[in-house]
């Protein structure tokens, strides 16, 4: 395929598909219900929900199936979409290997998410926590590279680094807040044993998470756009 289908088309076709599957694990996650202030987005990668209060767990097989593809597909895209982005901006001459930087950080940055649909959070905790911090860590690195490609790339409109830009703050401050900020106690608490402080925390953990998704699904879909709008002018 040309690499105008990955820098381009691909990305709001995975991102819609992405969208589309989430809203479909949401629908058969177990009980209790998914919540979107309680629940992270890898509950829905959950094998099995732990429901304390009653002793007892129930199954999340179909949910877990298909958030689990959702994440491995985004991963993908990602890593097709920066290993595409050197051949995409071939004619620029003020990038110097910033491309290839993007390039290289964008496959593992993939490979990262990939692996967070893969490592169910309920099984294999601690990998689960590594791929999910690290992969936040990455995209940080490579958003922010990414950035300066726009800025200085002449054949694009600095207006397409704004969502970048948007992007890259709001993802710092999330790192800031796994790295340095509070920890999540409520994890693993049922409701009645949860203090005001422990709900608080983890609401803000929660949020944030699902603010750096949309954000960034946000950000990839308006620049697929321009890039659109340069190469079919």
């Amino acid at each position: 395929m040309s690499y105008k289908f990955f820098v381009y088309r691909m990305p709001v076709m995975g991102a819609s598909i992405f969208i589309a599957l989430n809203a479909i694990a949401i629908y058969f996650y177990g009980k209790p219900p998914y919540s979107f202030f309680d629940n992270y987005l890898s509950s829905m990668g959950e094998m099995y929900i732990k429901y304390n209060q009653f002793g007892t767990q129930f199954p999340n097989h179909i949910s877990m199936i298909i958030w689990g593809f959702a994440m491995v597909m985004g991963g993908i895209t990602i890593s097709l979409f920066y290993n595409s982005l050197p051949k995409a901006l071939t004619k620029e001459v003020n990038l110097g290997a910033l491309p290839f930087y993007a390039r290289y950080i964008g496959i593992v940055a993939g490979f990262f998410f990939l692996m967070i649909g893969l490592t169910p959070v309920d099984q294999v905790q601690d990998l689960h926590v590594f791929f999910a911090q690290y992969a936040f860590r990455i995209l940080l690195l490579l958003s922010l590279i990414h950035t300066v490609i726009i800025f200085r790339a002449e054949m694009m409109p600095n207006r397409y680094a704004i969502g970048y830009m948007v992007f890259c703050f709001i993802l710092a401050a999330y790192v800031i807040l796994i790295t340095f900020g509070p920890h999540d106690s409520a994890l693993g608490k049922d409701y009645p044993d949860r203090t005001d402080w422990d709900t608080f925390i983890h609401s803000i953990h929660v949020i944030s998470q699902k603010i750096i998704a949309i954000t960034f699904i946000g950000s990839v879909i308006h620049q697929s756009f321009g890039l659109r709008d340069i190469y079919e002018s």
